[in-house]
């Protein structure tokens, strides 16, 4: 009968095992940039940028409080509580409407996070120093 004998290099695997844990140690962080540059190319167009937030979940933020209008869409509508909506216009003038027809949904924070998503088994391979392909 014919045995097997395995050896192990210790000094190897822990090593190893010391890099993996550093990698990952980084790994929210990176998670988190990797969120917010994916949505900033995602929303760039429609002039919504972000920035990456680890607390209290991994995701990112946008500075500009009317971008969940832009990605959600709005229905036609008017003012609330005056007579006419007042609307900022190209190169600063001011205008007035009773009504404005709504945004369509551009759900570009759902097309970032699949787009992040993709890129997780490479982000994994780099935090953990395997090898790609």
């Amino acid at each position: 009968m014919a045995g097997i004998q395995l050896i192990v290099e210790d000094e190897g695997v822990v090593r190893a095992l010391r890099e993996a844990e550093e990698g990952l140690r980084d790994l929210p962080e990176r998670l988190t940039e990797m969120v917010a540059e994916a949505a900033t190319e995602e929303s760039r167009s429609r002039g919504v940028t972000w920035r990456p937030r680890t607390e209290p979940d991994l995701a990112a933020e946008t500075e500009q409080w009317w971008a969940h209008f832009l990605a959600r869409g709005t229905r036609p509508h008017g003012p609330r509580r005056a007579e006419r909506l007042r609307l900022l216009l190209a190169g600063g003038e001011v205008g007035w409407a009773r009504e404005v027809s709504g945004v369509r949904a551009d759900p570009f924070h759902e097309r970032a996070v699949a787009r992040a998503r993709s890129r997780l088994d490479e982000l994994a391979r780099e935090v953990l120093g395997a090898e790609a392909g």
